[in-house]
């Protein structure tokens, strides 16, 4: 009995040490990171990067909003004791959120002046060096407007015919460093020091989700009533070569 008595004490005071080192973490997460206190239409549970959202107009989790999430645990993740001088990998699905591009060439204009998603292009090149290029004019007459592909081709050192389309330079693009372009939720995680990994596309045995979501199935399957009296009913169209056979529509229960 003593024996037992003393190991609940010590869980006990473990317990109590786990939740003072949380909220000492905390307190270290949101001097820094001021945002992580602030109030928005996404609820989080207290001290943790699990959410749910408020119902509006757009009941969804979109981009910027799991981009939100993702940074909110990093930046948690950096004051976590028990992690400390580790490196962090996720591991993510291939969901649209997820592997969004930080940018296009589809949002790019072809001439000076015309649209232009970001203010430079960071890449590295095949040398290992990193590269830096400005997507506006800093000077001359053209300054504060956008460069343009064409004028964005010359400072890549890619050379391109007198008269070429739009959707020509793109496909030349698409074989530049420049263009082969992270991910946002990458570009997130290495501004923190996260590894960002994604799981192989068309593998669903591969995805933790899908395990969750078999689990949860086979929960409520195995609580519930499955047995439904259903009636199919199958309405056959005609062409107009089989109306004119003379043939009547069809109704079959199945």
């Amino acid at each position: 009995m003593h024996h037992l008595l003393k190991k609940l004490e010590t869980r006990k005071k473990a317990k109590t040490d786990d939740e003072s080192n949380g909220e000492n973490e905390w307190k270290e997460a949101t001097a820094k990171y001021i945002t992580l206190s602030v109030d928005n239409d996404v609820n989080y549970i207290d001290r943790t990067a699990t959410a749910s959202i408020n119902i509006g107009t757009d009941a969804y989790f979109d981009n910027d909003t799991v981009l939100g999430q993702f940074e909110r645990l990093f930046q948690m993740l950096e004051f976590k004791q028990d992690y400390k001088h580790n490196q962090i990998e996720i591991v993510v699905d291939n969901a649209r959120t997820h592997a969004a591009k930080s940018y296009s060439l589809q949002e790019f204009g072809k001439k000076i002046g015309t649209r232009c998603p970001i203010e430079q292009i960071e890449y590295v090149d095949e040398n290992g060096v990193q590269k830096l290029i400005d997507c506006y004019f800093k000077e001359g007459e053209n300054k504060g407007k956008s460069k343009g592909l064409v004028e964005l081709c010359k400072d890549l050192g890619v050379q391109l015919p007198a008269k070429i389309k739009l959707d020509d330079i793109r496909d030349i693009l698409s074989m530049h460093r420049a263009f082969q372009n992270a991910t946002k939720l990458e570009m997130l995680g290495i501004k923190y020091k996260i590894k960002i990994i994604d799981c192989p596309k068309y593998h669903c045995e591969q995805n933790a989700i899908e395990d969750l979501w078999c689990n949860q199935k086979a929960f409520v399957r195995s609580r519930t009533d499955q047995s439904f009296d259903y009636h199919f009913i199958e309405v056959h169209k005609f062409t107009k070569s089989s109306q004119k056979k003379g043939r009547s529509k069809q109704i079959q229960k199945s």
